[in-house]
């Protein structure tokens, strides 16, 4: 009889075990999901930084080429009061940057960009948008322009957006910065 205990004893046991075994699987494997969930989220992230700065560097390169900033004066704007799909500087500044979707603004076609409101792999969730405000010239020097280009992206999801903002400064003089 005291045998028939002792194995009672050891079933019991190792019952005990596996479900302490079976519950710390579980916990390890939620574990893994949420690495998982944080990894896509950092990921998408990047993608919606990356493609706010290839438009910011869009609108860059817009304003450097002849007569876009500087056409005999310099191009102070129009009040923009809806999106554009082509480049325009506006004499109005963005009202809240950061509340998207965004009214104003001029949605670049960036080449490689595949976009689809589901996201999911190789899109993104919404196109990318820029705004430039003309904020005059510096000090007293007309030779100068200061423009702020304001730029919104996402990635693969809705929820993953950037926004990054710079001033750029235009010149009318060309100056030689190779030292030599």
């Amino acid at each position: 009889m005291n045998r028939h205990r002792q194995r009672g004893v050891v079933l019991i046991t190792s019952l005990i075990i596996l479900l302490i075994a079976s519950m710390l699987a579980l916990y390890m494997f939620g574990g893994f999901t949420q690495d998982e969930k944080i990894s896509g989220n950092t990921r998408e992230k990047a993608r919606a930084v990356d493609a706010a700065f290839a438009s910011l560097n869009q609108a860059k390169f817009w304003l450097g080429q002849l007569d876009n900033a500087y056409a005999g004066d310099w191009v102070s704007g129009v009040e923009c009061v809806e999106a554009s799909t082509t480049p325009v500087i506006c004499s109005n500044a963005l009202s809240a940057p950061t509340s998207l979707p965004w009214t104003l603004g001029v949605t670049p076609t960036l080449g490689a960009m595949s976009v689809s409101a589901a996201g999911g792999v190789g899109t993104y969730a919404t196109g990318t948008r820029f705004h430039i405000e003309y904020l005059g010239t510096v000090g007293s020097n007309p030779g100068v322009g200061m423009y702020r280009v304001t730029s919104m992206a996402s990635g693969g999801n809705a929820a993953a957006v950037a926004v990054q903002q710079a001033v750029f400064q235009v010149s009318t003089d060309s100056q030689d910065i190779s030292g030599g």
